[in-house]
């Protein structure tokens, strides 16, 4: 059986070991993780998080015109008395 630090330089070394440690978490490059259900989770969780800010900048927006077109009307309103 070899020691730890005889088998030091079979891992594959990241940027993140240290120089003489090993890394057997490593997959080998061009090896792909399927995704996994936290992996689906996380993107639905993410989703629909986005489709709530979406909805209530929608909802803003909605506010923001109703707001301008009163202005507008108010706007009108005293051009047409200037008048």
């Amino acid at each position: 059986m070899l020691s730890v630090a005889a088998r030091a330089g079979q891992g594959q070394r990241t940027s993140r070991t240290l120089p003489g440690v090993c890394n057997f978490t490593v997959r080998p490059r061009g090896v792909t993780t399927m995704p996994t259900n936290a992996h689906k989770e996380g993107r639905d969780e993410r989703r629909a998080l986005l489709e709530q800010r979406r909805a209530a900048v929608a909802r803003q927006l909605r506010r923001l015109a109703i707001e301008l077109n009163d202005l507008d009307r108010q706007l009108d309103e005293i051009e047409q008395s200037e008048r």
